[in-house]
Order: C-alpha cells, then sequence, then structure tokens
C-alpha cells in the first residue's frame, strides 16, 4: 500500500518525557514524507521501562499466538495486520539523539517492507524442527527471518541514498558485537541478525567490527538475498546451512580423536 500521508499515531506507556516522545513523532513522520511510500498508518508504543515493553509484547504474543519475542532496544511488528513500532526508552536515554534516530528510521523502513501480517507467518521445515527440536529451532528460525528482513532494509536504505543513515545505525551495531562471536548456531545467527542490517555497505575501519570468527557466515545473507524466493524459503535455506556446517563442523571434531574400545 502506497501513500505520501503516513499517520503515525503514538501511544505512551508509562511515563516518557515528552521531549522524547516528540522527537520521536517528528523523526517518523519526517522520514515518510521524504520517503513518500509509507504505509497509511503506523503505530508508536513508547516505554518508559524494558519491563514495560517486555509484558505488553508477551501479552500480545500470548493472545495472538506468536511464538518467539525479541527483546530490542526499538523493533517492529504487524502481528495485527498493520505496522506497529515499539521504543523502548529506558534503553534509548543513554543514547546519543543521532543514534536513536537511525534506530527509529531502521524500523520505519521495516513498516513500509515488512507491514504486513505475510512479513510474520513462517512455513515450518519439519526436517529442521525435528533436527533441532521445536523450541530451539523456534528461536532460530525467529534469528533467520530477522536477519533476512534486516539485510532488506539495509539495501532499501541504500537504494534511498541513506548511507550516512547506515553509519550512524553501524555505531550501535558495533556495541551489540564487539565481544560476540560465531561459536555455535544461536551465537551465529544472534550475530548475523546484528550485522544484517549494515552488511550491504562497506564501513570505515573503525566501524568494521565483524568478529572473525562470523565472517564466513555473514556473506551467506547476501547470496541468499539474489537467490531466494520469499522470507520462509530464505530463512529456512540459511538456518539449514548454519546447521550443516556446525553439525559437519562437530563431527569432524569428533572423528579427530580416537575412539574408545567398547
Amino acid at each position: 500500500m502506497v501513500s505520501t500521508m503516513t499517520k503515525v499515531v503514538i501511544h505512551t506507556v508509562g511515563r516518557v518525557p515528552d521531549e522524547f516522545v516528540d522527537f520521536v513523532q517528528r523523526t517518523l513522520e519526517t522520514f515518510y514524507r521524504n520517503a513518500g511510500d509509507g504505509p497509511l498508518l503506523v503505530e508508536v508504543y513508547v516505554y518508559a521501562s524494558s519491563l514495560e515493553k517486555r509484558m505488553f509484547l508477551e501479552m500480545e504474543a500470548l493472545e495472538l499466538g506468536v511464538v518467539v519475542v525479541g527483546d530490542f532496544t526499538t523493533l517492529h511488528e504487524a502481528w495485527r495486520g498493520w505496522p506497529r513500532i515499539h521504543v523502548d526508552y529506558e534503553r534509548c536515554r543513554d543514547l546519543d539523539p543521532e543514534i536513536i534516530e537511525a534506530l527509529l528510521l531502521h524500523e520505519a523502513v521495516h513498516s513500509i517492507l515488512h507491514g504486513s501480517i505475510a512479513s510474520y507467518i513462517i512455513e515450518i521445515d519439519s526436517d529442521l524442527a525435528t533436527k533441532l527440536g521445536f523450541d530451539l529451532y523456534a528461536e532460530s528460525i525467529y534469528l533467520a527471518c530477522s536477519a533476512i528482513k534486516d539485510y532488506e532494509v539495509c539495501r532499501y536504505m541504500i537504494e534511498k541514498n541513506m548511507h550516512s543513515e547506515l553509519v550512524r545505525y553501524a555505531k550501535f551495531v558495533r556495541s551489540l558485537v564487539i565481544d560476540q562471536n560465531c561459536s555455535d548456531l544461536i551465537s551465529t545467527l544472534q550475530v548475523l541478525k546484528s550485522l544484517a542490517s549494515i552488511a550491504c555497505i562497506d564501513l570505515p575501519p573503525d566501524l568494521n567490527v565483524v568478529p572473525s570468527s562470523c565472517k564466513p557466515y555473514l556473506e551467506l545473507l547476501s547470496d541468499l538475498h539474489s537467490k531466494c524466493l520469499d522470507l520462509s524459503s530464505c530463512a529456512n535455506e540459511l538456518l539449514r546451512l548454519l546447521v550443516k556446517r556446525f553439525v559437519e563442523e562437530s563431527r569432524a571434531s569428533q572423528g579427530s580423536t580416537p575412539r574408545d574400545s567398547v
């Protein structure tokens, strides 16, 4: 749906300073006006605390049958069929305004690209679900989907000449991944989800903080983006490739040691 008149409706949960709410509204309205292809309506929830945010999202998830809920500084979802952005003031208040703006713009692009329920209904791969167990599969496919969608956000922002905004977002990502590594399936997916939002640009040396153990996996995102037909197939293929690599590494490691006598 295309409109140059995106309506931004803000709800506050708890006591949030008016100047922060005004900043959020002004930032989003300016973006949609300039982008020219925003949705008709975007709801924005600004929470005074992380606890209030988690409680709201968990109640929504329970009511709507959502299996996995992310806990981020800002996030976007369309569980009820229209785009909603969630902003954690407790986590935002110590960030630089330019970083907060970059986070808000990232979520606003999600509302354009992933603002319908279709982006949140994923086809289950029964073989992977059986191999991993449902709980691990649910967490893994959520992170894989998030990484694919974040990479799509990056591509959109490049097309819209938003390179400077991506560089600002990279400053936030640096704080998330600087001490991380890709030692197992979940940690790898968590890092990929963080890096996907800036994976389509060349970063200045001081922001190029991709953990060395994660570099082989990062290129999978761009490869899959050019090959997959839809989100479900992309996310499941990403997960399938990562499971295969980690299983193979585990088997190779086990095979390198002598077997005990039976």
